[in-house]
């Protein structure tokens, strides 16, 4: 999240989360580190917590996404990402690619 510009970043402690993985004073992120790809309640719960906290909502993922969870985060906006083979975070969709070019 400090790559893409956020502020006072850090990290949530190992156990229950509550979603939440990755925090900022502007935002929060749900990190999923699986081999499958990430499902529509991941994107739907990262969005709800933000919108609890008045944050904006931001998912990565190693598996990619299904079809659906794309479709529902480019309806609300959410940003998603997808780690290449190195690590480093890709744009997956428009609200991603917005914060990309920053």
């Amino acid at each position: 999240m400090r790559w893409l510009g956020f502020n006072q970043v850090g990290v949530t402690p190992v156990g229950a989360d509550e979603g939440i993985d990755v925090y900022s004073v502007e935002a929060i992120a749900q990190v999923k580190m699986e081999g499958v790809p990430t499902g529509r309640p991941v994107i739907q719960n990262a969005y709800g917590v933000a919108a609890a906290e008045g944050k904006t909502a931001l998912v990565f993922s190693l598996g990619g996404y299904v079809h659906t969870a794309i479709d529902w985060a480019n309806k609300v906006g959410v940003p998603l990402f997808q780690f290449d083979l190195q690590g480093t975070p890709e744009p997956v969709n428009a609200a991603a690619r917005h914060l990309f070019k920053g």
